[in-house]
């Protein structure tokens, strides 16, 4: 699989276009932002190879692009089960707390996903990982030795529980359950830069 990241929107979201390499398909993974880097490479791709557009959480900063992007590529808006009746409510998205998104269009989602669902993306399969915390239906995508991670891990740190929905007991059973997983990941966070879940196991002050 081919993994091409934009950071984009006012608050540097990672927005990731995964390609399967084998049949062409794609998938994109969060949506800060349609911007016309994005929108050559979808159109590199192909519109019709974009299979989903899947939500890590329904936090404004990355699904204020979600509707741009649907009505771009046609591919469904997906999140979790939790953040369906969230991604256009000011109290839980974080519009009310933050002045840039006030005038956002946000996107019904199409379709939800749970805990253990898995999402085809030609012969790529995205396994759901419910990981509640910083907000009630934060998700992970784990892909092979790869793992999507949203704003539940970043490097040396974690995601804010001070939101709405937040919850720092619950974040800090998702990230329990993270680092049992076997073996290595390659982590794409929700922002700033990817990381390996063996570095983190090692130095990150927030996991035990």
């Amino acid at each position: 699989m081919r993994i091409s990241n934009y950071v984009c929107g006012p608050l540097g979201v990672n927005t990731y276009i995964l390609q399967d390499e084998g049949t062409g398909k794609a998938v994109i993974i969060d949506a800060a932002e349609l911007i016309d880097e994005m929108k050559e490479h979808i159109d590199r791709i192909g519109k019709e190879n974009i299979v989903a557009i899947l939500l890590t959480h329904c936090h404004f900063d990355h699904t204020m692009g979600a509707a741009d992007l649907r009505d771009y590529t046609g591919a469904p808006v997906m999140i979790h089960l939790l953040e369906e009746n969230r991604v256009d409510d000011p109290q839980y998205n974080g519009v009310k707390y933050f002045m840039m998104a006030r005038d956002t269009v946000f996107p019904k989602p199409d379709k939800v996903f749970r805990d253990g669902d898995e999402i085809e993306v030609g012969d790529t399969v995205l396994k759901v990982m419910h990981t509640a915390g910083h907000s009630p239906g934060s998700c992970c995508f784990v892909a092979e030795d790869v793992i999507f991670s949203g704003d539940t891990l970043f490097q040396c740190s974690v995601g804010r529980t001070d939101l709405p929905g937040g919850n720092s007991r619950h974040l800090r059973e998702s990230l329990s359950k993270l680092m049992a997983l076997d073996g290595d990941y390659k982590v794409y966070p929700g922002h700033d830069s990817p990381t390996a879940l063996s570095y983190e196991r090692r130095n990150n002050p927030f996991v035990e």
